[in-house]
Parts: C-alpha cells; sequence; structure tokens
C-alpha cells in the first residue's frame, strides 16, 4: 500500500468519526519558546487586544489617555506609553490604512511578547498606550520591557513586503515616556 493511499483512509475515516482539532487537547511538556520572531505563530484571542480592532472612536479615547498624564494610584499592573513617529524621509512610502502593531517583551525574556496592540494608522505621531488588557496571557505585564513598532501594509505580521517599516526595541519602564522611530524593516 502507498503512502498517498494510507493518508487518504485515515482522511477518510477522521470525516466519517467526526474527528475535530478542537476536541483533542495535549497532555505532554510545554513546547519550547521560538528562537526566532518569524517562527511564532499568532494565537487568536477572544478578549480586547491584538487581534481585535478598536472601533475609532476607541482608538481616539487610547490616544486621548496615552497623551494625558497619569493620575490613578499605583497597582500591580504596569501600564506602558509613548508614540510612535515616522520621519519625514519616509513619508512618501507611507499608506493611509496601514497597520501598526505596537509589542512589548519581556526584557529579561525577549524572544516572547508579553503585549500587543494593533491599529489602523491614518497618520502620524501616533500615540499608543499598552496596559494588562493588551496582555498575551493572564500573567502580569513586567515593569521593565522592550518595545517595539511594526509598521505593515498588509497586516500580517508572519509577511514582509518593501514598504513596511519597524522601530525598536527600545528598553522602556513603567511610567516613563517612550518614541519609537519607525525604519525601513529588516529584510
Amino acid at each position: 500500500m502507498n503512502r498517498t493511499a494510507i493518508l487518504l483512509g485515515a482522511l477518510g475515516a477522521l470525516a466519517i468519526l467526526g474527528c475535530s482539532q478542537n476536541q483533542v487537547s495535549y497532555k505532554g511538556p510545554a513546547p519550547k519558546a521560538p528562537v526566532n520572531a518569524p517562527d511564532a505563530e499568532v494565537v487568536p484571542k477572544t478578549t480586547p487586544g491584538m487581534n481585535q480592532m478598536p472601533t475609532a472612536e476607541e482608538q481616539q479615547k487610547a490616544q486621548e489617555q496615552a497623551r494625558s498624564p497619569r493620575t490613578d494610584a499605583k497597582t500591580d499592573t504596569f501600564t506602558f506609553r509613548g508614540q510612535v513617529v515616522l520621519p519625514k524621509s519616509l513619508e512618501a512610502r507611507f499608506k493611509k490604512g496601514s497597520t501598526l502593531f505596537i509589542i512589548a517583551r519581556d526584557k529579561n525574556n525577549p524572544t516572547m511578547p508579553v503585549a500587543a496592540k494593533k491599529l489602523i494608522v491614518q497618520s502620524f505621531p501616533v500615540p499608543f498606550e499598552l496596559t494588562q488588557a493588551d496582555a498575551m496571557s493572564d500573567s502580569p505585564i513586567p515593569p521593565h520591557v522592550e518595545l517595539l513598532a511594526r509598521l505593515d501594509r498588509d497586516g500580517n505580521l508572519t509577511t514582509t513586503s518593501p514598504d513596511d517599516m519597524d522601530a525598536g526595541p527600545v528598553n522602556a519602564e513603567e511610567g516613563q515616556a517612550v518614541t519609537l522611530t519607525l525604519r525601513p524593516a529588516a529584510k
């Protein structure tokens, strides 16, 4: 029996039995973290954050909050604020409606993002704020992170086009204003 026949038989059996990948749980050791960011896969979230696009009103409110000084009491969660700027020399490469990803990585483990935000950009500078609501897990965002930005025309972090741009990493501490200056994306 050849491989193709075996694979087709197995797929047929799965279809008949109604097997679904969502019905299987993994009970082994935790997988290793990717060494290179391009090896990582985006995991969809159902809570606000990276994969849920904010409305124009939510984006405007976040921008207004990012411009105002912080007045809330100190808590166990940390907020990182700043702005992403586009140098005049790169303005011709910018297309309105491009996707801007703001990513925070743990300074002590920079291979994995701890928080991220996805915004549709119409103009620069873009003020931003990363909070626990943008966390990639239920773990608290650490007080010292590396911040990065990626301006992506197609909104897909796994692809790179000649007009994509990035910024950082820049070390940031809670309460410190950070400026991320875009440059042509590394290939």
